[in-house]
């Protein structure tokens, strides 16, 4: 076979792999919209969205902005990191607002969100008010604000100091900082998968279904502290030195401040040092730096509680007995461990999933939402896992720890639902495997176009989900 009749059967098979991930996500589609109304299929369905089609034209704003990417993509692709990444936050947090005007016009652009965190602030009033006794006010805000730690009231409370409560100014400050995620994700995909990657991990992060759907939300702001965690972990883990140490405990602990959703941080930061651990003989000082990324947190939560009263493990029993009269209903590992009377039950009828249809669904409404091309990139890449030299890699080493911690995380049944945002913070783990799949992919098959050709892929899957369904929050 000669090297262009090679080249040319691999951009086939991926193109054929596209195509095909495309016919699964539209045969998923209508056997939801087919599905018989008795069966409750929107209650069974593992996507957080509605199918409820609608479209305006101001949603072609995002169209223009997406051409103007195209055509700058192969000069930016070569920009350095200080010019790259502050453009690169900058132009996809208007993309994000772009698209969503595409479903409901400009006044869709502040989410739900905006205005029920506002309404719960004025019930909390300032910080000083609230911080300190902050689990025995949770009754008196609404459910989205009582199954999380204070911190988002106090970035909010910030927020408004500077920018008022304006809804579309503090939507804008949210899907900047969510989009500063480009940060964390460029320097992440450059240690471990090199610096040609870099970009194209970065796009198709802030490219991704997830994002475009729910970046611009307060689980933007939420994935961007997870992220930068997850890469200091990494850090910390190959490193000799105590810096990505320090940096992932500090980080930790102001993630501990604003979402429970992290926790898969735990799960990854055990299993990549106890490899490191075992790989390099390495046990004493991978303990002690566990010991150190977990201990920040602690003495931090526990100062917090000396200085102002905050009590960190009665914010997360509170929150969590909250949680149970939503989405969370279904058999997880606390309520094993620890089962009480008072978390047993499912006060919501609707919302009594069953853990044997989450655990697959959490992983299908990830990969697909967060985009076709990607997961179908990550798969291949995962595939060339089973060849040794590509396990010895870092990206390999890293990234197949990852997987490996992503599905035990999943098997504890602590999220049911919701992932295509609340593990927002989890779709590099997917991105930057694809970022380096298609480069390699591009520089086999001597393809000029071919990394555009899935952003404009992966671009019109987003498009036509934005359009389709609605999004609850």
């Amino acid at each position: 076979m000669t090297d262009g009749a090679g080249r040319g059967k691999k951009v086939a098979a991926f193109w054929a792999a596209v195509v095909g991930g495309f016919a699964l996500t539209a045969a998923l589609l209508a056997a939801r919209a087919l599905s018989v109304a008795d069966w409750h299929g929107a209650d069974l369905s593992p996507f957080y969205v509605q199918l409820a089609p609608r479209f305006s034209a101001w949603g072609l704003v995002a169209v223009a902005l997406f051409a103007v990417f195209i055509w700058l993509w192969p000069r930016a692709a070569s920009w350095r990191p200080r010019f790259f990444l502050p453009a690169a936050t900058l132009f996809f947090a208007a993309l994000a607002l772009a698209l969503a005007a595409l479903y409901g016009g400009p006044a869709n652009i502040p989410s739900r969100a905006v205005g029920v965190f506002l309404g719960d602030l004025n019930t909390l009033g300032s910080p000083a008010s609230f911080f300190g006794r902050y689990h025995l006010l949770l009754a008196d805000i609404g459910i989205h604000g009582r199954v999380r730690p204070p911190g988002l009231f106090l970035l909010l409370w910030a927020l408004v100091r500077v920018v008022g409560t304006n809804g579309y100014a503090l939507q804008a400050a949210w899907a900047l900082g969510a989009a500063a995620a480009a940060f964390p994700v460029y320097f992440f995909a450059a240690r471990v998968a090199g610096a040609r990657a870099a970009p194209v991990a970065v796009v198709l992060y802030l490219l991704s279904g997830c994002f475009a759907t729910h970046g611009v939300s307060y689980d933007g702001l939420f994935a961007t502290l997870g992220i930068a965690i997850l890469y200091f972990v990494v850090m910390a883990a190959e490193e000799r030195g105590w810096r990505g140490t320090v940096a992932a405990g500090v980080t930790l602990a102001a993630g501990a401040l604003f979402s429970f959703t992290l926790a898969f941080i735990l799960v990854f930061l055990v299993v990549i040092f106890a490899e490191r651990a075992v790989a390099e003989k390495r046990a004493g000082e991978m303990a002690a730096k566990a010991a150190l990324v977990v201990g920040i947190p602690i003495a931090t939560l526990v100062l917090l509680y000396f200085l102002t009263g905050y009590d960190w493990p009665a914010n997360f029993a509170e929150s969590y007995r909250w949680a149970q009269t939503q989405a969370s209903g279904g058999i997880n590992v606390f309520k094993v461990l620890f089962p009480r009377p008072d978390l047993a039950g499912y006060p919501v009828p609707a919302y009594r999933r069953s853990y044997w249809l989450w655990m697959p669904g959490n992983l299908v409404a990830l990969a697909l939402t967060a985009g076709v091309p990607i997961t179908v990139l990550y798969l291949k890449w995962l595939w060339d896992l089973r060849r040794r030299e590509a396990r010895a890699t870092a990206l390999g080493r890293v990234f197949g720890l990852a997987f490996l911690a992503l599905v035990l995380f999943n098997l504890t049944g602590v999220t049911l639902g919701e992932t295509e945002r609340v593990w927002l913070y989890l779709v590099p783990v997917l991105a930057i495997p694809a970022a380096a799949a298609l480069v390699r992919l591009a520089d086999e098959t001597a393809h000029p176009r071919l990394v555009a050709a899935v952003f404009a892929v992966l671009f019109a899957q987003v498009f036509v989900w934005r359009v389709l369904f609605w999004v609850p929050w």
